[in-house]
């Protein structure tokens, strides 16, 4: 079961939210379309854990090497009676961070393990974070949060992991004369976001960030959306006339005001 306050039924048919854990095998997913291109096809293991540990064992046996049993769930058997039979070196942390910025799983795990190390498990600075993935209705974050995490003056590795243009959501409607731009962009019927960074022709580098949310018709209703659909496209028109335009202070998003 899931909860409508967190996840829509549209978030739960995208397959984009499911399980996590320590022992995790392509995303949880036990199929999965080979073309990528309807992710609402992929299957979801039903018990993540037991998934993992069968391709591990799999994999363990068609390299011949001794296993025993099927795998299952259960406890771990004491630290002092384990035997290693392999080991596996973590990535740097700047790296799993870098990473996390355009995968949701990753980002996942790393708030988890954020909020554990850190006492808390819905909050970090200013704004409250209910998963790591972004994708939960009880987030909230702000413009200024998600451009001060790409600012190359503070945080080089972020803005290193943005994917450029032609591969990102946006390359069939960004300005062609955009060519610097790395960008990545979501759309959902409840809210369309894009953040990234270019350089403009006069080299000013310019971070930018837009969240919009959008307010359902009298039926209770969201309009689908998509990142092509205008707001974004106008956003990065307007980016690409730089320094033409309005000042970039004048661009600024506004303090947020609570909802009455």
């Amino acid at each position: 079961m899931f909860d409508p306050d967190y996840w829509t039924a549209a978030d739960r048919a995208s397959g984009a939210v499911g399980v996590t854990s320590g022992l995790l095998v392509d995303n949880g997913l036990s199929s999965f379309p080979t073309d990528r291109v309807d992710p609402t096809a992929d299957v979801r293991a039903t018990d993540a854990v037991v998934h993992a540990a069968t391709v591990f064992r799999n994999v363990l046996v068609a390299l011949d090497m001794p296993v025993s049993g099927d795998a299952e769930r259960g406890d771990a058997p004491p630290a002092v009676t384990r035997e290693p039979v392999a080991a596996i070196e973590s990535p740097p942390l700047a790296e799993i961070a870098a990473r996390a910025i355009v995968d949701g799983t990753t980002a996942e795990m790393l708030w988890r393990e954020a909020a554990l190390r850190g006492g808390s498990s819905d909050q970090a600075g200013n704004f409250p974070k209910v998963d790591g993935s972004g994708l939960s209705l009880q987030n909230r974050a702000q413009c200024a949060t998600v451009a001060g995490v790409l600012d190359p003056a503070t945080a080089e590795l972020p803005g290193a992991a943005l994917p450029s243009v032609e591969v990102s959501p946006l390359a069939a409607c960004a300005p062609a004369d955009l060519s610097s731009l790395h960008v990545t962009a979501a759309a959902r019927p409840e809210v369309t976001s894009m953040a990234g960074r270019a350089v403009a022709a006069n080299g000013d580098v310019i971070t930018f960030a837009l969240i919009a949310d959008w307010l359902p018709d009298p039926s209770g209703t969201f309009a689908p959306q998509t990142v092509c659909d205008g707001l974004l496209p106008s956003v990065l028109e307007a980016i690409a006339q730089h320094p033409l335009g309005p000042d970039l202070a004048d661009l600024a998003p506004l303090d947020p005001v609570p909802a009455e």
